[in-house]
């Protein structure tokens, strides 16, 4: 059975344009949001339908326990000049979860020994250096997949900064949804507000969706920001989630009472001027000068018939 592939257009646009740019393209985002399909299927696609040969692509997940070995910075560094000695192809080398490669204390320090570095060393390698160092080879075209409060710190984004494009992706926006759901947009919007865009989220079975989000807010995101603030309560955030959840929903049924009360204002202004041209037929029996008297003070009729298209929803359909 064949799954139908979600299109991240835009996406994978950035990915192209900067395809051989001499810089490392980092691509974050938070966890299960789609930077691994991103990169190694559909990006990897594209390169092999402009002729990039298989073994020009070079994938490493670093989540995987076979490379183990790999996230060790030094490691992984030799490892990828090993796959790529050919200096006249090149490659196209994908880390993806490099913010697993710990840091170790500068061997020439320790007599050659790999020594994990702790919070107060200063003389660390990082995979930061590995990816600069790799991104400098001239047949290296380097891709890198992160997530976490480790990939988003200030000193990592510093440390990149002018040195790699930076490509930040989220879950799948109501267009990226709507092109993938197609059918009715207000039950589109339904499903997309009450479930939201996350991909393994829109692909699973409806029964299925719910239990899903619940254990990925649980076990990954509350983990991600306690980590990343230092919190020693958990319970702390969780009353915090409720609160917000709650002005979320407040605020979307605000939201939802501005549409119906505009919707009926609409409807109140065609009914109104309906009656007037009733009024202007039935006092002038030809019905040609009753028309061009009201030309001048007739509103636009309103004949749509979604709520969409307040909204202007249209160019959805437009762009597919």
């Amino acid at each position: 059975m064949v799954t139908k592939m979600i299109k991240r257009n835009t996406y994978l646009k950035m990915l192209i344009d900067s395809k051989e740019n001499g810089f490392p393209k980092v691509i974050t985002g938070i966890r299960r949001c789609g930077k691994s399909t991103l990169l190694n299927v559909l990006y990897r696609e594209y390169l092999k339908e402009a002729g990039i040969k298989d073994e020009q692509i070079i994938y490493l997940d670093l989540t995987d326990t076979d490379n183990l070995r790999y996230c060790d910075p030094i490691y992984l560094n030799d490892y990828v000049l090993e796959l790529t000695k050919n200096k006249n192809v090149i490659y196209y080398v994908f880390l993806d979860e490099i913010q697993n490669v710990y840091s170790i204390v500068n061997p020439n320090l320790t007599s050659g020994k790999h020594v994990l570095a702790k919070k107060k060393d200063e003389n660390i390698v990082s995979f930061v250096n590995t990816v600069l160092a790799l991104s400098k080879k001239i047949n290296i075209d380097l891709y890198i997949t992160g997530s976490n409060s480790k990939m988003l710190s200030t000193d990592i984004i510093t440390e990149f900064r002018d040195k790699a494009t930076n490509i930040q992706i989220g879950p799948l926006s109501f267009e990226e949804f709507y092109g993938f759901k197609g059918g009715s947009k207000n039950d589109a919007l339904y499903e997309y507000m009450q479930y939201g865009g996350m991909p393994i989220a829109v692909l699973s079975a409806t029964d299925k969706k719910r239990d899903y989000l619940k254990s990925l807010f649980d076990t990954t995101y509350f983990r991600d920001i306690i980590e990343r603030n230092n919190l020693r309560r958990s319970e702390s955030l969780d009353e915090l989630s409720n609160i917000l959840s709650i002005l979320l929903i407040f605020m979307v049924a605000i939201l939802i009472l501005l549409i119906i009360v505009y919707c009926i204002l609409k409807l109140k202004t065609t009914n109104k001027n309906s009656s007037k041209e009733k009024k202007l037929i039935k006092e002038d029996k030809t019905p040609e000068k009753a028309k061009s008297k009201m030309a001048a003070t007739k509103m636009p009729e309103y004949n749509k018939q979604s709520i969409f298209d307040f909204m202007e929803f249209d160019s959805i359909e437009d762009n597919m």
